[in-house]
């Protein structure tokens, strides 16, 4: 389990912004308090700190999943696995 997980600023996790400070929503917040693990998260509308994330992407489309054949969901976590 990964200590620090990079993160994209979506809406679906975090309220919004006020003063730097990121109010993360209740789900959200809950989960990493489960997980026990620290957030970062990329700034917004900085292309810099969102290539980190960006190009784990581009290489799971491009390199990683170009070359697989799956059926699945479930067939493509095991492949990843594997």
């Amino acid at each position: 389990m990964p200590k620090t997980i990079v993160y994209d600023q979506d809406k679906t996790m975090f309220v919004k912004e006020n003063l730097g400070d990121i109010i993360k929503t209740d789900l959200f917040q809950k989960y990493i308090n489960t997980m026990n693990f620290k957030v970062h998260l990329c700034r917004a509308f900085d292309p810099q700190s969102k290539g980190i994330i960006e190009a784990v992407v581009k290489f799971v489309k491009n390199n990683f999943a170009k070359h697989r054949v799956f059926t699945n969901i479930d067939d493509f976590n095991a492949l990843c696995l594997d």
